[in-house]
């Protein structure tokens, strides 16, 4: 049997994401005549609202507080 997990999104988040959509004109997607295209342009904006919303923030690991663990091969350490 297949089970959802749930997912707790802050507030903050929501609202910040309905002020971007809020901004978005999607107006011209009701003159486009195929569904398709439709489609692929109602999620270019809406993607693009969320990456505004919810930036990508790239991190790296702190080497000092990385375990080692005895599965973790040379390589694997090198990366971190």
């Amino acid at each position: 049997m297949f089970q959802l997990r749930s997912v707790y999104i802050p507030i903050e988040i929501l609202t910040v994401s309905r002020h971007y959509l809020d901004e978005t004109d999607f107006k011209h997607l009701s003159e486009i005549k195929c569904p398709d295209e439709t489609f692929n342009s109602f999620i270019i904006l809406y993607n693009l609202a969320f990456e505004k919303a919810c930036p990508l923030i790239k991190t790296e690991a702190n080497r000092k507080y990385v375990k080692i663990e005895p599965w973790m091969t040379s390589d694997l350490i090198t990366s971190l």
